[in-house]
């Protein structure tokens, strides 16, 4: 059968023909992880299609992927070890990816020369859609080499699957980040406190962390698939299975908000929130750790309505928390109590029984880049960041008293109006 051979670029209409987003290169190569991993992870078999021009940052992603079952064909010079297939070089500065496996396909287009905004592109992105069909045969028209024996065992389907639904949660975190990005590019933040902005190893670095919450999303997962031979077979060793996983995904859920807020978003995102509930969650996010050490928890939650950005909160109430732990000792104690002071504030005092601060040490300990965990790492930002924090929300975190006895820090929230509940 004869080719038919395009005079233009249709490839890029596929960019603008449909509902469109506009992404930095940074979230266009996040989405290309995300629908590729699915297939690298399950070790199904199938085909890839690439054409790339910029493999910074994928080069571990490319080299899983030829380790992989699938079979890889490249549509642009990707070095003197990989063939580009492409039989005419027609579509200029667009590039994309074609995903076929056992009932899951994606594809995703993109062009930085079509953008007017310099270091973002215009995306298009499909998933089990009957669009994949039209661009993977504009792409095999223009191939030098005939896979259609590898593409026909791949049948487009619209019912739900694994594979799809993996990818699909990492799309979403993916265009997440990528709105939170056009966002502050669009306007200009002001704030009453100055912040600095983020050097670009720190975004790097951010960057980086999520791509490793993806693969804890992921082996969540992959865990939950396996807990239905669990309940026929031990029903008390399933449900700490269960126990386990949903603390590994509040966990991601609450890294991921604190990584926005890091990010650059100086938004405070206040809320009534309940005290009561947002301490329940840290130390359950925490309870692995004190579980490590035997730690006793004594908790007094008084049920106390304030106004405060949750992210922020969890993240000064994590830290103080890991702090504890890390003074404790074996079979140490942990005292955890809600108050209502006198000023319309409420106070959260976090108390334990570990290693006192030195008293000479003690007006240093907010201060950037002071730690007493220089053996195991400390940066010395924690406590700054989470006095920063608690200021920006009006409410503060203060030493109340350290010695021999104990140490305890008061986290202060403003209360909310009387009569407001959650």
């Amino acid at each position: 059968m004869k080719k038919f051979k395009p005079r233009k670029n249709l490839l890029r209409e596929f960019i603008f023909n449909n509902e469109m987003k506009q992404a930095s290169e940074q979230t266009v190569k996040s989405l290309l992880r995300s629908i590729v991993e699915p297939v690298i992870e399950s070790n199904s078999d199938g085909v890839v299609l690439v054409r790339l021009f910029d493999t910074k940052g994928l080069d571990g992603l490319l080299k899983r992927l030829d380790y992989s079952k699938a079979g890889v064909y490249f549509y642009s010079d990707m070095g003197a070890e990989i063939v580009n297939v492409a039989q005419d070089d027609i579509w200029e500065s667009t590039e994309f990816a074609i995903v076929l496996a056992p009932r899951y396909c994606a594809a995703l287009v993109w062009d930085y020369g079509a953008s007017e905004v310099e270091g973002y592109t215009n995306i298009n992105f499909y998933l089990n859609s009957r669009i994949i069909q039209d661009i993977l045969k504009l792409v095999i028209d223009n191939s030098r080499i005939d896979f259609m024996p590898d593409v026909e065992p791949y049948s487009l389907e619209r019912r739900q699957n694994e594979l799809m639904c993996e990818a699909l949660h990492k799309v979403v975190d993916c265009l997440s980040e990528a709105d939170m990005e056009t966002h502050i590019t669009a306007q200009s933040i002001s704030t009453e406190i100055e912040k600095p902005v983020l050097t670009t190893e720190v975004r790097k670095i951010i960057h980086e962390i999520r791509n490793n919450l993806s693969v804890i999303d992921l082996h969540s997962k992959i865990i939950e698939k396996r807990l239905d031979k669990a309940l026929k077979t031990d029903i008390e060793s399933a449900e700490k299975i269960i126990n386990a996983k949903e603390i590994i995904e509040k966990s991601t859920r609450t890294i991921n908000l604190l990584l926005d807020d890091l990010k650059g978003s100086t938004e405070l995102q206040q809320e009534k929130l309940s005290t009561k509930n947002m301490v329940e969650m840290a130390l359950e996010l925490s309870e692995p750790a004190l579980a490590k050490k035997n730690i006793k928890v004594e908790a007094d939650l008084k049920d106390l309505v304030v106004l405060a950005d949750e992210a922020k909160v969890l993240g000064v109430l994590l830290n103080i928390i890991n702090n504890a732990i890390y003074a404790l000792k074996e079979n140490g104690k942990l005292k955890v109590s809600i108050e209502k002071n006198t000023d319309k504030t409420v106070g959260v005092f976090i108390e334990n029984n570990g290693e006192a601060i030195p008293y000479t040490l003690q007006k240093q300990i907010f201060e950037e880049g002071f730690t007493t965990k220089h053996k195991d790492g400390g940066s010395g930002l924690g406590l700054q960041i989470s006095r920063t924090s608690m200021q920006l929300m009006g409410g503060d975190l203060i030493l109340v008293k350290s010695d021999d006895d104990s140490t305890v820090f008061e986290v202060i929230l403003n209360q909310a109006e009387e009569g407001e509940e959650v």
